[in-house]
């Protein structure tokens, strides 16, 4: 291990993490980390060891790319909920694992950056479902990803996360759900409503809730706040373990079909 710099027991990462997920330019990115002021330490450290849960116990050599960096302790820096912090370990990892060869981290962290955290866990349930449903069908996700018409009913997703309930899901849900959409990480097919509302679409809908459909984005995104960013779509598909530091329930997320 290179020698420590002065200024990283300023910020309550320990060495011997920032060293496991920063690798070499530890030494170069210190002097940036000693700029924050107390209450961003913790958010800090909490981001460090959400990267450190998703690496191989065992690291081959390699380094997180020092831009990616950066703008990734930027905005953990404010990283004051599970997901937000969850999505940004997640990313970090991912440019740990790129073996600092590319900066693409820096794009990741700047749209996690403009995600809400209810846009966030949002995202989480509806791929986490999708995931569900692409290992127990086979399902391969192709250039036809936008024929693939899911639905989540309500009551699985406010069980699950009971911030994007409100009296009117047009209010906390829709601002969540559109902002998903405004960043490409839901396809434009989609709508929310009680069954009546929803048969148009589809006659497979028993209960009040969302349909929409999935994006290379979204599933990329996925990848990404898991931790896995260089992995495809296979990938996503597969029985490979994706480590998460969130503890959320199923959304019950289900395939249907279209009238």
């Amino acid at each position: 291990m290179s020698p420590i710099p002065p200024e990283l027991p300023a910020i309550g990462v320990g060495a011997g993490l920032a060293w496991r997920v920063l690798g070499p330019p530890l030494d170069r990115v210190a002097h940036h980390l000693s700029g924050f002021v107390d209450y961003a330490a913790d958010n800090i450290g909490a981001v460090f060891q959400a990267a450190s849960d998703k690496l191989p116990a065992e690291l081959e050599d390699g380094a997180v790319n020092v831009r990616a960096a950066v703008k990734i302790i930027d905005e953990a820096a404010f990283a004051e909920t599970d997901v937000v912090v969850d999505y940004l370990g997640g990313v970090m990892a991912s440019s740990r694992l790129d073996a600092g060869d590319g900066d693409q981290g820096v794009s990741w962290s700047a749209l996690i950056g403009r995600l809400s955290s209810n846009q966030l866990r949002l995202h989480y349930l509806l791929y986490s479902g999708l995931r569900e449903i692409a290992q127990r069908e086979d399902l391969m996700l192709d250039t036809r990803m936008h024929e693939v018409y899911l639905f989540a009913p309500f009551s699985s997703l406010f069980e699950a996360a009971p911030e994007l309930e409100s009296a009117d899901p047009s209010d906390v849900f829709g601002e969540a759900f559109l902002g998903l959409k405004r960043e490409l990480l839901l396809g434009d097919q989609f709508g929310w409503g009680n069954p009546d509302y929803l048969a148009p679409v589809s006659p497979d809908v028993p209960e009040s809730g969302v349909i929409f459909t999935p994006t290379f984005e979204g599933v990329r995104l996925f990848m990404w706040g898991h931790g896995r960013g260089g992995a495809d779509e296979v990938a996503f598909s597969s029985d490979a373990e994706l480590p998460s530091t969130l503890d959320l329930p199923s959304a019950n997320v289900v395939r249907i079909r279209t009238t």
